[in-house]
């Protein structure tokens, strides 16, 4: 990458906002959207699609995708069909601290459904029945419900309160009447289920996206009250998560609260939410065609002719990630800007940066363990099938099972990262160990503070303070977000014995979601430090 002249001062970068355009599908994500979008429209409901894959790989983007192609079509269904189509967007994670999830989304549904009120005959009359409906389940939950509830103002508007309290007051006395008083659930499923009847013009599509940002208990208690209240002739749900994070979840609360061990449970809970179950398919074959999609975005086309030769160096070192992809560009773009300043005059080792970028990102333990070790490094210069036969002689000589050992064993089995090795640019990240010492020194140098400088090691002394108050409490987001500071900002030496200590402490926690994010931590911590 050549250098840039000073007066190059402005840099434009991606963004790794998901795509709602099929001009920007460069993974023919647009098959799945329509095969969602047809489904969605074609199906009565109650039904449920679930669009299943790790971070980054797309899910939302094929929400997005498949909503603007419904939207797009919605007057033809309403034509050939005579049916009302309304499609919801949700994003879960934003409502995790509700206390009852659920009624931010109905609110979320009854707004748009005011879109409708402009129509005229049985579509203006059912839209309100069906409003009415379930505004009547907001207010039935908010009797259980502290502080204020979101969206309660919009969904108030043009709801005469005198029917609120009354039909409020004629569901409790049903359910006296039929000796069901606690049963919420019930009641909000009846007064949905009128509304909902035989011959309704109304279908409701619902999307809803990083369920698995949220605390796993949240999430499954808002799937759970979708399926026992919203499970109606007309909705159709479209869920986008990783499913591992709610089977494992599960697959533990079956193990610790019933005992039940060796029994697939997550996944037969979820099998019987969702209907469709869709697998975003890993994206290797078509993540080249991403790529040269992207060198012609103006960020990256000036330099179109130094990426194109490492095209298969970086869908490696981003484990063909598509979002990571766009971060990857992103970091090596002003990687090379900042080198170009401080250097003048020195070429921009592109190469060692995109192996020494990927192997961060894949795993930073591994990363700051082998790039420090240059007898390895020599040994490990090789192919790929001769590499893996080292490492398994290795292992299989080294029988104590210290650090190493287990470094050794992590490094056979991310495949990704051994391909990423055996490339051209793996071998001369290898066998050059000042240049992984110059890419590294960069990436992490401290260089002298000025005035500036001091106000961020401040700040940064103010965050760390924060986040020993966050560590040494009892609240598990408390300690989850400190973990998250402590990997995200440099350690003072002085807190370093401390922290650790309240760290190995936390690997022990019977959380699972804290004694994985304070192993995870711990690891890092030593790994930067060299222990």
């Amino acid at each position: 990458m050549n250098n840039r002249s000073d007066h190059d001062l402005f840099l434009q970068l991606l963004s790794d906002e998901p795509i709602d355009n099929l001009n920007e599908d460069g993974l023919s994500l647009e098959h799945w959207a329509k095969v969602i979008a047809g489904v969605a429209l074609k199906t009565k409901g109650p039904f449920t699609i679930g669009i299943f894959g790790s971070w980054g790989t797309g899910k939302t983007s094929i929400l997005q995708l498949a909503k603007n192609i419904i939207d797009e079509n919605i007057d033809e269904v309403r034509q050939q069909e005579g049916v009302e189509v309304a499609t919801v967007s949700f994003n879960a994670w934003q409502y995790e601290q509700e206390e009852k999830p659920l009624i931010p989304l109905i609110a979320s549904i009854v707004q748009e459904l005011d879109k409708f009120q402009k129509l005229s005959g049985r579509f203006k009359e059912n839209t309100k029945k069906l409003q009415d409906a379930m505004r009547s389940i907001i207010y039935s939950f908010s009797a259980q419900v502290k502080g204020k509830i979101p969206f309660m103002s919009e969904v108030s508007l043009g709801l005469d309160s005198a029917k609120a309290i009354e039909r409020y007051e004629k569901l409790r006395a049903d359910w006296i009447d039929k000796q069901i008083d606690q049963s919420l659930y019930y009641n909000a499923f009846e007064t949905l289920k009128d509304a909902q009847s035989k011959g309704s013009v109304h279908r409701v599509i619902v999307f809803i996206d990083d369920l698995d940002r949220c605390f796993p208990n949240k999430a499954i208690q808002l799937l759970e009250s979708i399926k026992l209240v919203l499970s109606q002739p007309g909705f159709i749900f479209v869920l986008a998560v990783d499913r591992r994070v709610l089977e494992n979840y599960l697959e533990k609360i079956y193990r610790d609260d019933f005992g039940i061990r060796e029994y697939n449970q997550g996944q037969s809970y979820l099998d019987k939410i969702i209907q469709l179950p869709l697998w975003i398919p890993p994206h290797e074959k078509r993540f080249e065609t991403l790529v040269q999609k992207l060198l012609k975005h103006p960020a990256l086309s000036t330099h179109k002719d130094i990426f194109e030769p490492l095209i298969n160096v970086i869908c490696l070192a981003c484990d063909h990630n598509p979002r990571q992809l766009k971060r990857f560009f992103n970091d090596l773009l002003v990687d090379q800007q900042v080198y170009t300043y401080l250097n003048s005059g020195e070429i921009f080792p592109l190469e060692g940066f995109v192996i020494a970028r990927g192997f961060r990102h894949q795993s930073e333990n591994i990363y700051h363990w082998l790039r420090r070790d240059n007898d390895l490094c020599n040994k490990l210069n090789c192919e790929y099938e001769e590499m893996k036969e080292k490492l398994k002689n290795m292992i299989n000589t080294n029988k104590a099972e210290d650090a190493g050992q287990k470094r050794l064993k992590e490094l056979l089995e991310r495949d990704s990262l051994l391909q990423l090795l055996s490339t051209d640019a793996g071998h001369k990240w290898l066998g050059d160990r000042n240049l992984r010492d110059n890419i590294e020194n960069f990436l992490s140098q401290e260089r002298q503070l000025d005035s500036q400088e001091r106000q961020l090691d401040q700040w940064i002394q103010e965050q760390m303070g924060r986040a020993w108050l966050q560590l040494s409490s009892d609240i598990e987001g408390d300690i989850r977000a400190a973990c998250h500071t402590l990997t995200a900002l440099p350690l003072p030496p002085s807190m370093h014995s401390t922290i650790c200590q309240r760290l190995e402490e936390l690997t022990k926690h019977p959380n699972p979601n804290i004694s994985h994010d304070a192993n995870y931590t711990y690891e890092a911590i030593c790994a930067h430090r060299g222990d």
